[in-house]
């Protein structure tokens, strides 16, 4: 069993939560928080479940946290405590051990896959010992999106479908949803959270598989007893935290565990969706593109129960967005992370430098979805979250077919439209001849900002002009989706286009007394190109430098301004703004150490000159001494 107090120690050194074990306040009518430990170790983990058990039981239950259990052994594994392999309830006290005689009721051999048995446990187990926080821990292997609980007598596990189920019924009996439900199981996966998101508030679990020790229970339990008025957030945010503190620097494996907002997932869901339409347009002429960002993705163990065709899903958007050269891909693959990382309360990862397993978790964001090379589950289209968003269609659409693309010739070019012509570039003009009626989508981005994107009915044949305006001048791309019947079917991108202007930068040059410093040279240079514009102050000490945007900078260069006279220079640097036309930047010389040097001489001087005086008079005394010596000679 893991000691309590070295995860304490450790979670000090993560920066966990330890400030929230604060002394408990009088008693309240009903307890804080009760803990519904789902627990089927009716297979191989009976180990792992004795051993949980006895972590529990080294905090215990008091008057203001119950540690409710639901425990079904196996036969063959572990022969203690009697060695019973049929199903009990216990109320978890510290000290106690699984014995029968500790528990409160024999159930008899109980399917813990059977839904009906789940639901009878949270409602018997709420109206026992009822709280104002309920914490659904269902303990057992992790299928994945295909379920959780695998009790091998009578060699069944529980669906998505069916738990989604039983947490309905748990809302109607309890008339409320379960504040945390959580997995201490491998893969809870975003299809299990989306089916259940109508009946919690909250989710804990790994995205990932999780080592067979599982949750440091002593640790968890004796921070929340300590502190039993945490928050469902405080509580699921010390879990992610004690977790990673069990194992890290000694696991072999890496290891995540998630805190999840159930009320942020329909944003998750939605923009998932916008994501995978605009995906399953882009097949099959981005194929390889999409191929690729799934071969660069962190995939989670391959093998065991759940297939090991887990993905994350933050990190599939990053490498579409990155690769596949579509902007409205990427800028909606942008608004999936932001809602993923508004849906991620706390996410606590160790990354193994060397995971006996080969799997990494640098990437693991918090949301693992299935990905499989060919999709063979035909149970996948009935998910809540297959019908929302088309990830079942997108997953047997991105490997099929031929991309043939049906070539538009589109060109971009930047050009001069201004009347007379004033030899600036004002607009970027865009052609294009569609051999087939569909739309054409003119996407102008700067960085990975969509500035605008027009969309024109293409009639095949007829040649299409169009002329594109930007905000301030700078250097922009250009991308031409050209679709036909709904699908991608050519993708022109042109980068590194100039829209132009004319920019001043001004000023005066002063010194310290605000006398205006004539004939300074000002010198203005590009930190990132070297490339430097060079004029004088005149009479009055006004300087004036004209560049050109983008061609001397772009909008967020660094500058340097540099003023020189007579061997005296000051410099100043900003960064660069083209959201204008002009800058003023005034310069002071600080002419301190001339004047010193001045002053030092004049001072030299006036004591050379006092100096000459005294040996003067001294010359004088002494040839006056010499006359009256020689008048009283005889």
């Amino acid at each position: 069993m893991r000691s309590a107090a070295a995860v304490l120690a450790a979670l000090f050194v993560l920066g966990g939560f330890l400030p929230l074990l604060a002394a408990p306040p009088a008693r309240a009518a009903t307890a804080d928080w009760t803990f519904l430990v789902y627990m089927d170790a009716d297979n191989n983990l009976e180990d792992y479940g004795i051993a949980d058990f006895l972590e529990m039981a080294g905090v215990g239950s008091t008057s203001r946290v119950n540690i409710v259990v639901q425990f079904d052994r196996a036969a063959g594994y572990n022969s203690q405590y009697g060695d019973w392999t049929d199903t009990k309830r216990f109320l978890v006290q510290a000290g106690m051990t699984p014995t029968s005689g500790a528990a409160l009721s024999d159930l008899g051999e109980v399917d813990m896959a059977d839904p009906a048995s789940l639901v009878s446990f949270v409602t018997w187990g709420a109206a026992a010992y009822p709280a104002r926080h309920y914490f659904l821990d269902l303990w057992d292997h992790g299928l994945g999106w295909q379920g959780v609980i695998l009790d091998m007598n009578p060699n069944a596990f529980m669906t998505t479908a069916q738990l989604a189920s039983a947490l309905s019924q748990i809302r109607t009996a309890l008339g409320r949803t379960v504040d945390i439900v959580g997995l201490d199981a491998c893969r809870l996966t975003l299809e299990i959270m989306d089916e259940l998101q109508p009946y919690a508030d909250y989710f804990v679990g790994s995205q990932k598989d999780e080592p067979l020790a599982g949750w440091p229970y002593d640790t968890f339990l004796t921070a929340v007893t300590a502190a039993p008025l945490m928050t469902p957030v405080q509580v699921g945010t010390w879990l992610t935290s004690a977790y990673v503190a069990s194992y890290f620097g000694t696991s072999p494996y890496s290891v995540a565990l998630a805190l999840v907002s159930g009320a942020a997932l329909p944003s998750v869901v939605g923009a998932l969706a916008e994501f995978v339409s605009e995906l399953n347009a882009s097949l099959p002429l981005l194929q390889s593109q999409v191929i690729q960002a799934r071969a660069s993705t962190e995939r989670y163990e391959k093998n065991g129960l759940a297939g090991g065709d887990e993905f994350d899903l933050y990190h599939f958007s990053e490498n579409v967005a990155s690769g596949s050269g579509d902007p409205r891909l990427a800028s909606l693959a942008g608004d999936l992370q932001d809602a993923i990382r508004s849906a991620v309360l706390a996410n606590g990862v160790w990354d193994s430098p060397a995971p006996i397993n080969g799997v990494h978790a640098r990437h693991a964001h918090g949301l693992s979805i299935w990905f499989p090379d060919i999709p063979t589950e035909p149970a996948y289209p009935n998910l809540s979250l297959s019908r929302a968003t088309r990830w079942d269609s997108f997953l047997t659409a991105y490997r099929a077919g031929t991309p043939t693309p049906i070539p538009t010739g589109a060109t971009a070019r930047s050009v001069d439209t201004s009347v007379p012509r004033d030899g600036l570039f004002d607009v970027i003009r865009v052609d294009a001849t569609p051999p087939q009626n569909g739309s054409l989508v003119v996407v102008l981005t700067e960085g990975p900002a969509i500035l605008a994107a027009p969309q024109l009915f293409a009639v095949a044949g007829q040649p299409e002009s169009l002329n594109l305006t930007a905000p301030h001048a700078g250097r922009f791309n250009v991308t031409v989706l050209y679709y036909v019947a709904g699908k991608l079917s050519d993708l022109v991108r042109v980068p590194d286009l100039a829209i132009q202007a004319r920019y001043r930068f001004e000023g005066s040059v002063a010194d310290a007394q605000g006398h205006a410093v004539s004939g300074a040279t000002v010198t203005l240079q590009n930190v990132r190109t070297s490339v430097a514009i060079s004029n004088r102050t005149d009479a009055a000490g006004f300087y004036v430098l004209g560049a050109i945007v983008p061609d001397f900078f772009v909008d967020g260069d660094t500058l340097t301004l540099t003023a020189t006279s007579g061997g005296r220079q000051v410099s100043a640097t900003f960064v660069a703004s083209a959201r204008g036309t002009a800058q003023t930047a005034n310069l002071v010389l600080d002419t301190s150490a001339s004047e010193a040097v001045n002053s030092g001489l004049v001072a030299l001087a006036a004591a050379g000159f006092v100096v000459a005086i005294l040996l003067a008079a001294i010359v004088v005394w002494q040839r006056e001494q010499i006359r009256q010596l020689r008048r009283r000679l005889p």
